[in-house]
């Protein structure tokens, strides 16, 4: 049997998860390597609206909340909780949704210096 060709859309999905994630690069750089949203060491304190995203999970897709994100060595760490449930999530960038990565950067602020991250 033959089958119907398409676009090849993961290809496209890598590309945009790709540049979503350099321009979160940016901004996590703009905001001195890190940003909180939720402060889990002050009595989970919320210092800004979080995001909450959608992820691919062993279990399915799911919602977390994003508490931190951070640069470490090069690499985008997140602090993320299942939005239903409060567990703690452990995700790695491959796991969110294309489209959803940028979430992050809508939600903090600009800084003095860098007012965009934009690299199209």
């Amino acid at each position: 049997m033959e089958y119907m060709e398409h676009s090849n859309f993961y290809a496209m999905c890598d590309k945009i998860r790709k540049m979503e994630a350099r321009e979160l690069k940016l901004t996590l750089e703009a905001h001195g390597g890190g940003f909180v949203w939720i402060d889990d060491e002050n009595d989970e304190e919320q210092l800004y609206e979080p995001p909450i995203i959608m992820v691919n999970s062993n279990d399915g897709p799911m919602d977390v909340v994003v508490h931190k994100a951070w640069l470490d060595d090069g690499c985008i760490g997140l602090l993320t909780y299942d939005n239903e449930w409060g567990n703690r999530v452990d995700i790695e960038p491959e796991d969110i949704a294309p489209g959803h990565l940028a979430y992050l950067i809508e939600y903090m602020p600009v800084t003095d210096k860098i007012k965009s991250v934009a690299l199209s």
